[in-house]
């Protein structure tokens, strides 16, 4: 039945090229589905976007989808992704010690900085729009298109400002704050949780997880600062600091070790 839908609304123009294998899924106003190249029998997906995108401002980076083409102002065709979705790295509800999380988030975020400096703001990043192929080799997909999560949502885009970078930013933080704490900044249902990022104060990171380090819940709490003044302007501006939060945890966590040893 699923082929029988996917085979009426894929484009007919596009058959010739590519064969529909099957729906990866379906928004409210976009769908992918994973094909085949005709030919070269790669395995793609093919998504159909309610506005035009152009293909041209996505940059390539190792640790960001690859955009193969736009055959159609409304489609892109990207490289099929496998990957187990990082919000759910390695278990949900299990922080993750610091150098296994900044082995995850560093690549992650210098993907983010590689956008940021092409001119492009994500406008969706969340725990289910980074998949880790692998061990760790975590892969920023392409936002999904009319579907910001409200948690991922900075305050000022809830209150209607345009996708931005520093929006990004303050995505990405909610992704470190549930990776490094195990929790969410905020839960409820939608409505509840959008009047909870604009007004309520946030958990300190180390009250839910005592054995964080300092600089990692400073960078956090940076990242999630709801005035976008004393926020990370960008990616580029929040990886260095990002590196210097996990090195300086890490030279501590061996001064600890060697004057236990």
């Amino acid at each position: 039945m699923e082929a029988r839908r996917m085979d009426e609304t894929f484009p007919p123009a596009l058959l010739a090229q590519y064969r529909p294998d099957w729906v990866i899924g379906r928004g409210r106003s976009s769908i992918v589905w994973a094909v085949t190249e005709r030919g070269t029998n790669r395995a793609l997906a093919l998504k159909r976007l309610p506005l035009a995108v152009m293909a041209q401002a996505w940059p390539r980076h190792p640790h960001l989808v690859t955009v193969v083409g736009q055959p159609r102002w409304e489609m892109l065709v990207m490289e099929r992704v496998r990957g187990l979705p990082l919000r759910d790295w390695p278990s949900p509800g299990r922080p993750l010690e610091a150098g296994a999380a900044g082995a995850l988030l560093l690549p992650s975020l210098d993907a983010l900085r590689a956008l940021h400096a092409a001119g492009v703001a994500h406008g969706g990043v969340h725990g289910g729009n980074i998949l880790v192929r692998g061990a760790a080799d975590p892969v920023l997909l392409e936002p999904e298109t009319g579907r910001v999560p409200v948690l991922g949502a900075a305050p000022e885009v809830l209150c209607g400002e345009a996708p931005h970078p520093g929006g990004d930013v303050w995505a990405f933080g909610v992704l470190a704050y549930l990776l490094l704490t195990g929790q969410a900044p905020w839960a409820g249902a939608p409505e509840a949780m959008r009047e909870m990022i604009l007004e309520e104060p946030i958990i300190p990171p180390r009250q839910l997880a005592p054995g964080l380090p300092g600089p990692l819940e400073s960078w956090l709490l940076r990242a999630l600062a709801r005035a976008t003044t004393r926020r990370f302007a960008d990616a580029g501006e929040a990886l260095p600091a990002l590196r210097a939060a996990l090195a300086e945890a890490e030279a501590a966590h061996a001064g600890v070790a060697q004057a236990g040893g």
